[in-house]
């Protein structure tokens, strides 16, 4: 029995035709200079500067929420390394920013046990349901930053560790989110007694969305 009899074997042209489609993504965090610890990507023409997150994303979170929505981190697209031999999460290299990513569900995946948790790219995608492939469009492993856990299944150690699979973000809840920033915002302003004057209509227009349930009352999401 060798570590690879609990973890799908994936037949290779099926791994080329899903990588085409799905990708590794890492969580970071911007920070305001680089240094040896940052990487430095190149956005909307900008220069920024990201150190690798630390810590949990917010479990709570649901569906409808997206990575850029985590408190004080984005992900990134990552390098693909060799699928079967290189892990995608040791010393990552980024590519560009993830956008229009939603969360579409969290699996439980097995890894080869080595010196180091290093997951690979085919490792994950043979244990990502059927059911799932064709909605996934990026990936992220262990995405809590805890400790992977060691199991003995049959007499061979494994980690386990959690990942989250995301799925491509549609216009409609790309214009809920547009809604709920624009409510979250007049409102918290409101509250704070620092709405300018001329800002009056769009409190008002926030009022009417929260009416007519085309937002979530500020009360329920600030508490």
């Amino acid at each position: 029995m060798t570590n690879e009899s609990i973890i799908p074997k994936i037949d290779d042209a099926l791994l080329r035709s899903v990588t085409q489609q799905m990708h590794p993504v890492i969580g970071y965090q911007e920070v305001p200079r680089p240094s040896t610890e940052t990487v430095s990507v190149k956005i909307q023409g900008e220069i920024r500067h990201y150190a690798r997150r630390v810590g949990e994303l917010r479990p709570e979170k649901d569906e409808s929420d997206t990575p850029s929505e985590y408190e004080n981190t984005v992900f990134l697209y990552v390098a693909e390394k060799n699928p079967h031999t290189e892990s995608f999460y040791e010393n990552p290299k980024p590519k560009r920013l993830a956008r229009h990513l939603t969360r579409y569900t969290d699996i439980s995946t097995y890894h080869q046990l080595k010196d180091v948790f290093a997951p690979t790219v085919a490792e994950v995608i043979a244990q990502i349901p059927a059911f799932a492939l064709a909605r996934t469009v990026a990936y992220t492993t262990n995405f809590y930053d805890e400790q992977p856990q060691m199991e003995i299944i049959e007499g061979e150690q494994y980690y386990k560790s959690k990942t989250r699979l995301f799925r491509q973000r549609t216009k409609k809840s790309q214009f809920r989110m547009t809604l709920q920033q624009h409510y979250d915002y007049f409102m918290g302003q409101s509250r704070a007694g620092t709405l300018d004057e001329f800002d009056e209509p769009n409190l008002t227009l926030a009022i009417h969305r929260e009416r007519y349930g085309l937002v979530d009352p500020y009360r329920k999401r600030n508490k």
